[in-house]
């Protein structure tokens, strides 16, 4: 993590589309359901998974963790801190208090709504 977040120290101050493309460079490929191999930062703990029709959730989730590691470095967040995630959402709450028309509230049902889709599985009759 060290490597992004050196590269996240770059972009403090810039515009958010110019510190995506910054992390986008430094993340480089990672690893797909498409390679057979497990994208970073998914971690099962052994749990039983939403079910994945399209098989993309594990990408998803890969996408997930590469913005929450930026968040713990920009934060100072420890990685092994579970409140990262719920500080991020703050956040973005108050981003949304700034930058949104619909609010944080809409978003969030919004996504709710996205990821009911993503692991939905239609029962069939037999």
């Amino acid at each position: 993590m060290a490597g992004v977040c050196g590269q996240i120290g770059l972009v403090r101050g810039a515009a958010l589309a110019d510190a995506g493309a910054v992390l986008n460079r430094s993340l480089g490929p990672k690893p797909t359901a498409q390679t057979g191999a497990e994208p970073q930062g998914v971690r099962t703990m052994n749990k039983r998974l939403p079910a994945d029709p399209e098989g993309m959730n594990d990408d998803r989730a890969a996408v997930a963790y590469s913005a929450l590691e930026a968040f713990q470095c920009l934060t100072g967040i420890d990685p092994k801190d579970d409140t990262a995630v719920s500080d991020l959402l703050c956040d973005l709450m108050h981003w949304c208090d700034r930058n949104s028309d619909e609010g944080f509230d809409v978003a969030l049902t919004r996504a709710r709504a996205y990821y009911a889709e993503e692991t939905y599985v239609e029962e069939t009759s037999i």
